[in-house]
């Protein structure tokens, strides 16, 4: 096979991928397995250096390996780590392929938000569908709008495309587009993107991408000399939300929840309320066992212990995990667990990074700090297949 063939073939697949995660997550297993497949047939010569500045995009996983030596449900251990396989495949694949993917980060993303908006009006179309027949009008609204994907992870896509649209409207670190390439297509899109995200109703989702337009209008109207314009814009943003607050009963619900939770004793019957037991559980058993932590299949027995010894039957009859995946690794590995997953974002620090990676690493640490984001599919693949693309762009930029 000829080298452009291959490498022609590998970004296929790579670009595949990308457009899958925010669709159809079994059809996203089969992207993965032909791109490593590929991949094989298309690799480079690698050097110790090379190596060494690989592996601690892989140390997160190698820990959870470790993690099995002091586990006792071995059998939910072994699913941890065929789960969590895509931070050992995506690392490995970008790695050693002949394709510098930092060459390709526009058009991956591209190919992404892409995906997003087909995603998008596939879940339109479905709750028109069963509104038809008859539904009430929650089928636009949380899980009933997201076909999917759970909203969580859904409204995380949305964000992380409206950093994208913003970065290439501002030609941030030659951020650009290549198939919405006008401004007024990229502003269609934000505020559809954006009304998606909040008729999702993910709490953590709506703040973020809340933060995301706010700031992203600012520096756009910035860079076109019309800050007013964007002050402006901002406002009616505001004045939209809060019609929406006013007239979307759902959502009402989900803000009052937040603040009823938050300024009186904790309920376990709102999410919020349950989330912040969750958060106390998990955090005692930490203080456990801080060095090692329970091992890598043994945090849900843990957790649905403390439950059932704390009377905390909704937790216990839905087996909750963390919601936080700083707590979640720290609980499940230990000290070292927490350090790796921090570390794995955050090793190439010192050197040249560009905006987007820096935003994509705070969206996404905004999210684990609500949700166990490394414990299903939607998060794992996504996650380890970003940031890998972010990591070994940096290692790679020299070539």
């Amino acid at each position: 096979m000829r080298k452009t063939d291959a490498n022609h073939i590998n970004f296929i697949l790579i670009a595949l991928t990308a457009f899958l995660i925010p669709l159809y997550q079994p059809l996203v297993r089969y992207s993965i397995g032909f791109l490593f497949l590929s991949t094989l047939f298309n690799t480079r010569k690698i050097n110790a250096s090379f190596l060494l500045q690989l592996s601690p995009l892989l140390l997160y996983f190698v820990w959870l390996c470790v993690g099995m030596l002091w586990t006792v449900d071995v059998s939910s251990g072994w699913k941890e780590i065929e789960h969590s396989l895509s931070f050992l495949i995506f690392p490995v694949v970008f790695g050693i392929s002949k394709i510098n993917i930092g060459h390709y980060i526009n058009r991956i993303f591209s190919f992404f938000t892409f995906g997003v908006v087909v995603s998008l009006i596939i879940c339109l179309a479905v709750a028109i569908y069963r509104f038809s027949l008859g539904g009430e009008l929650k089928a636009f609204y949380y899980a009933d709008l997201s076909y999917f994907h759970h909203p969580s992870y859904m409204a995380m896509y949305g964000n992380v495309s409206l950093i994208y649209l913003y970065l290439s409207l501002l030609n941030a670190g030659s951020v650009k587009t290549y198939y919405f390439k006008t401004s007024l297509s990229k502003f269609a899109l934000i505020s559809v993107i954006s009304i998606f995200v909040l008729l999702l109703m993910s709490k953590a989702g709506i703040v973020t991408m809340l933060l995301i337009n706010s700031i992203g209008l600012i520096a756009v109207f910035q860079k076109k000399r019309k800050l007013n314009y964007a002050f402006l814009t901002i406002f009616g943003l505001g004045l939209i939300a809060f019609g929406a607050y006013l007239t979307i009963s759902p959502l009402q619900s989900r803000v009052d929840e937040v603040w009823n939770s938050l300024s009186s004793d904790t309920k376990v019957e709102s999410s919020t309320g349950a989330r912040l037991l969750v958060w106390e559980a998990s955090w005692d058993i930490i203080k456990e066992q801080p060095l090692t932590g329970v091992g890598t299949g043994d945090l849900s027995a843990e957790l649905d212990n403390l439950y059932f010894e704390r009377n905390y039957d909704k937790l216990l009859s839905k087996s909750l995990n963390s919601h936080n995946q700083f707590l979640e690794s720290w609980a499940k590995s230990g000290i070292l667990g927490i350090i790796t997953l921090i570390f794995m974002f955050f090793y190439v620090a010192w050197k040249p990074l560009w905006r987007f990676y820096l935003l994509f690493i705070l969206l996404i640490s905004i999210n684990m700090l609500m949700e166990s984001m490394l414990q299903i599919q939607s998060g794992i693949v996504f996650i380890a297949f970003m940031n890998s693309i972010f990591a070994v762009s940096v290692i790679r930029r020299k070539e």
